[in-house]
């Protein structure tokens, strides 16, 4: 070890035949840099499982929206998360039949079948009125982060509050490994 011990990151970079880069030498299990520059993708490839940007989603299409009982909260989608910090949103539309007035949709994402309560760190919506019959809404949740170190399930619900007729929901949850 003595033979190194004054030898600089430049002369020891010269003497590695497999380096990428240039610069000084880092080590540590913490180092800190002053000027990094993380490079995104350019390829069009998504990031894998476990790393910063992996990406997760779910669908339901209109043709397989979730029925609805009028005043009771109902799970649209749900998306399993491994461990990690995570950015969650959503979107929802509901599907009522020609003759059901809706007079109140809430919609929320939520590590719980049910809906968060307000004001659902940024993942819910309430539009408290009526629309015309056999009119659907549709907007979107909001977006919420979710940091957890055990895999959890996340629940895009929603609630849609009709006198008659029969109503259902779908929508769209996505997710964003933030780091």
């Amino acid at each position: 070890m003595g033979q190194f011990a004054s030898t600089t990151s430049a002369q020891l970079a010269g003497i590695i035949s497999d380096k990428t880069g240039s610069g000084s030498l880092v080590f540590g299990s913490a180092p800190m840099l002053t000027t990094p520059n993380i490079v995104g993708s350019g390829n069009g490839s998504n990031a894998a499982a476990g790393s910063v940007g992996e990406f997760l989603s779910v669908s339901v299409a209109s043709g397989s929206a979730v029925s609805l009982t009028s005043n009771t909260a109902a799970t649209i989608a749900t998306l399993s998360l491994s461990p990690g910090d995570w950015d969650v949103w959503g979107n929802i539309w509901t599907a009522p039949a020609g003759t059901t007035a809706q007079t109140l949709t809430v919609a929320g994402i939520n590590i719980a079948a049910s809906l968060p309560t307000a004001p659902g760190n940024g993942a819910l919506v309430q539009y408290p009125f009526s629309v015309a019959a056999g009119a659907a809404i549709g907007a979107p949740v909001g977006t919420v982060r979710i940091n957890i170190s055990t895999a959890t399930t996340v629940y895009l619900v929603c609630l849609s509050q009709f006198a008659s007729g029969t109503n259902g929901a779908y929508g769209f949850l996505g997710a964003r490994r933030r780091r």
